[in-house]
């Protein structure tokens, strides 16, 4: 059956934060767990880019944007941990 998704498509989720820099937005990525949902988006949309955008909540309403399908490593840990999840879950009765 033909894919309805372009080649190349691009899947981009916005998070508002109250992170005062982008340093702290990054270590709130991590916190979060965006990597496992990064790598479960990509895989079920069959998308090839994931971008998260953080927006600022308050004053100076800042705008950051990671893109984790170039940061090494990090989707391919989402992978591992949404299948340790699926796995678990399939185990329970």
């Amino acid at each position: 059956m033909p894919s309805c998704q372009p080649a190349g498509s691009l899947f981009i989720d916005f998070k508002t934060t109250s992170c005062p820099d982008l340093p702290h937005f990054l270590a709130s990525v991590q916190q979060y767990d965006y990597g496992r949902q990064a790598a479960l988006y990509l895989d079920a949309l069959r998308a090839t880019r994931f971008l998260i955008i953080g927006v600022q909540k308050k004053d100076p309403h800042q705008i950051w944007v990671v893109d984790a399908t170039a940061t090494p490593g990090f989707v391919e840990q989402g992978r591992k941990k949404y299948a340790a999840l699926l796995r678990r879950h399939a185990a329970t009765p």
